[in-house]
């Protein structure tokens, strides 16, 4: 198993399409709007690392509104 998070910059006036876009893919756990550098912040889990590779190429980056992205894959967790 392998979790991320990932951290999205979307155009302005695009956050509640990308939002209704992203609440369409499984892989994703959590979907919270913040504030900040980025706009929204997705937890995603996947079998593999090559899973997760794809999740970003078919179903986020190809996102209209999305304009940056940051992936954090979690090497450890305790709570």
């Amino acid at each position: 198993m392998v979790a991320a998070y990932i951290l999205i910059d979307v155009k302005k006036g695009f956050t509640e399409r990308v939002v209704e876009a992203l609440s369409m893919v499984d892989n994703i756990q959590l979907l919270s709007v913040v504030t900040g550098e980025f706009d929204i912040i997705i937890r995603v889990v996947t079998d593999e690392l090559e899973d997760l590779y794809q999740l970003m190429i078919d179903s986020i980056d190809p996102i209209e509104g999305v304009n940056d992205t940051i992936t954090s894959v979690v090497e450890k967790e305790f709570k």
